[in-house]
């Protein structure tokens, strides 16, 4: 009869609890998502009270600067202004072109591409297949590779080719499946 007694009173307050949080959920309804119009700037958060989010805009670029290689003093022989003057920075030096690859599933867009041979590439291959890829090129005296691109991401592969003439690039993971192509530096 112990055994009984402590089932019922077990059984009691299992309900006495559920009837409280009905009554308690009844006084106490669930609060709605709150929207904040657009025409609001947007805020952050903080335990210090709430303080505006600043959009930072990229500077413009600029021109690259030059350094002058003129002689400072109008009384030195030109002998000595050459053998004290600096290199100048050329724009030509500066710049750089950009290339995006799209790894796909077994492939590379494009799989043909062509240089010109000490000219300063900055490919940008993104992952958009549905494994990870990496991205490898090579020819008998070059060789660059970068780390495993995940599903979605995107990485930059900065370089020069040093001379004229074929250059395979491959996923070191799927070259097998014909995931391969070709860099021509003329």
């Amino acid at each position: 009869m112990g055994g009984l007694f402590k089932l019922l009173a077990s059984i009691f307050l299992i309900m006495l609890v559920l009837i409280l949080g009905l009554i308690y959920i009844k006084q106490n309804p669930p609060v709605e998502n709150v929207y904040l119009p657009s025409n609001i700037p947007p805020k952050e958060f903080s335990l210090f009270g709430t303080q505006e989010i600043q959009k930072i805009t990229p500077p413009t670029p600029t021109k690259p600067l030059a350094i002058s290689t003129l002689p400072t003093s109008t009384t030195q022989s030109p002998e000595i202004a050459s053998t004290e003057t600096l290199e100048t920075i050329t724009e030509n030096e500066l710049e750089f072109r950009i290339i995006q690859i799209i790894a796909k599933e077994y492939q590379f867009e494009p799989n043909l591409i062509k240089l010109k041979a000490g000219e300063k590439v900055t490919l940008v291959i993104k992952n958009e297949g549905l494994t990870p890829h990496d991205f490898k090129i090579s020819n008998e005296m070059f060789s660059i590779k970068t780390d495993l691109i995940a599903p979605g991401e995107e990485t930059k592969l900065e370089f020069i080719l040093p001379k004229k003439g074929e250059y395979e690039f491959h996923c070191t993971l799927h070259i097998d499946k014909g995931m391969k192509g070709k860099i021509i530096a003329e």
